[in-house]
This record gives structure tokens, C-alpha cells and sequence, in this order.
């Protein structure tokens, strides 16, 4: 059992995230939501599987990650890199 996003629906406070997904295993939940405000629908709800990357302008979006838990009575585990950077674009 786990929980991607304790902090709920969120922007990071960057200009720019990454969500890199390594692997998943056993597991059933781990959606990647995408919100233009707190109190909307998501406007992008995916599994992200092994080897896809998600890239959001974090001005422009929230996000939040759906609990996990094991498909099956074993251990289950999701592998991701959060990448942050400020933006590379001069003003």
C-alpha cells in the first residue's frame, strides 16, 4: 500500500516537472492526474508505464498520483523520477 501524493493535488513550485516512470509491479492505482485548478475535473488521467515520461509546465497545471496497492497478496512497488527545473527561456 502506498500513497504517491500525501499532499494532494499540488504544483511543485518550479517552472517545469518531469515524471519518469522506471517500473511497476504487482500494483493496481498509481494514475498521474493533471488539473488546470484545485476544485476541477483532471483534464489528463494516465498510467504512466516503464520507459514514458510526462512533462508539465508547473504555472500551468496541478497534479496529484492515485494510491497504489498490490494487485496481488505480495509486495508491489512503482519506481519514478519527480525531475524539477526552473525554466530555460530568458525573459
Amino acid at each position: 500500500m502506498g500513497n504517491p501524493a500525501p499532499e494532494g493535488i499540488h504544483q511543485d513550485g518550479t517552472d517545469f516537472i518531469g515524471i519518469f516512470s522506471v517500473d511497476r509491479d504487482n500494483i493496481q492505482g498509481g494514475e498521474t492526474h493533471l488539473y488546470a485548478g484545485t476544485k476541477e475535473k483532471p483534464v489528463f488521467s494516465k498510467v504512466l508505464n516503464p520507459g514514458e515520461l510526462l512533462l508539465v509546465n508547473d504555472h500551468d497545471f496541478f497534479h496529484f498520483t492515485t494510491p497504489i496497492k498490490p494487485q496481488i497478496d505480495a509486495q508491489g512497488s512503482r519506481d519514478v523520477f519527480v525531475l524539477t527545473s526552473p525554466s530555460l527561456l530568458s525573459e
